[in-house]
Parts: structure tokens; sequence; C-alpha cells
């Protein structure tokens, strides 16, 4: 069961947000552009679950690039929490802060114990249409899987901007269960 009012199909909402660098970013900016987006979202960086989901990425990133996607990290932490984090974990995707939670409301993604966005990963096709939801507070490895498996069904899809999938706790494709990390 998916935490978002948002669903498969719906345009994702755009954002106008700062990354870690300070660069501001969009949805329509050009390193978007024909690209598949990965939106994840988590509370903070010194959360021990937070930080291995981002470092999951990180370590799957250029297997991601090669499959023409992109990855957005999206958390509550400040840019300075934001920019440390990245320096030291060598972060090489946006990580965008949401200190106001601005984001996260508008993908609809709920607070656990009412504080912090839920574990919730977003896969946006190249339309910027999202095809698929996945939250999972639990099995952070779980997000890369399911976020590889969308990817891999929608290049395999023959109309590729149609297919959307749900998933949530659901077993994942064997073929990509063991990402190279």
């Amino acid at each position: 069961m998916t935490h978002t009012k948002l669903k498969e199909g719906d345009v994702s909402p755009n954002f106008n947000a700062p990354d870690q660098n300070g660069i501001r970013l969009t949805l329509d900016d050009s390193k978007f552009q024909n690209k598949t987006i990965i939106i994840f979202f988590y509370p903070k960086n010194e959360s021990k679950s937070g930080a291995n989901m981002a470092r999951e990425f990180r370590d799957n990133y250029q297997i991601l690039k090669t499959l023409q996607c992109e990855v957005i990290g999206v958390n509550y932490d400040d840019h300075l929490k934001n920019q440390q984090f990245a320096q030291f974990n060598d972060i090489p995707f946006s990580m965008l802060f949401d200190t106001d939670g601005s984001i996260a409301r508008r993908y609809g993604v709920h607070k656990d114990l009412l504080i912090f966005p839920s574990k919730t990963t977003f896969v946006i096709n190249k339309e910027h249409r999202i095809d698929t939801i996945y939250s999972n507070p639990i099995k952070v490895e779980s997000h890369l899987k399911q976020a590889l498996k969308a990817v891999e069904k929608m290049k395999n899809s023959p109309q590729n901007s149609t297919n959307h999938t749900v998933a949530s706790n659901t077993t994942t494709n064997p073929a990509i269960s063991n990402p190279i990390s």
C-alpha cells in the first residue's frame, strides 16, 4: 500500500528547490530532459536508514545513468547538512533540502511519527508522469531494487510512457535483486 495521494499516471509535481550545491532545480531543467527520474524521500542524513538509502543509490548511480536515469534525494535536512553529507559520502546526484516540507507535501509523502517524511520512492518517466510509487519504511535497499525493476520494465515496454506500476513490500526481480555495489 502506498502512502501518497498521487497515483501512477499522474503528472509529477514540479518543484523549485536548491540542492546541496545551492543550485536551484526544477523538473524542467535540462539535466532531467529525456531521462527517467528517480526521486526518493527519506527523513534525515543522520538517520542510519536514510543514510543507507542514499548510499544505495550512490553505489548504483552509474548503472542508473547507463539506463538514462537521473536521481534526486529529498530530505528535511538543511543546505549545510546536505552539503556535508554529500561531500563526505561522495554523493554524485542532487540532494534537495526540503526544510519546510513543501516538496514532500506536493508529492503527498506522509510523515512517519508525524515528524519526518516516510521513505518513499517515485519513478517518473520521460514525459514526467509517475510510473511507480514505492514505500517501505524498513527495507531501505528495496527502494533501489524497485526503482531498477520499474526502469527495466519501462525500457522493455513498447508503450514506455503508459506503463504504471504500484509497488509496496513486494518481492523483487531476481535478475536485479543484487545491484552492483
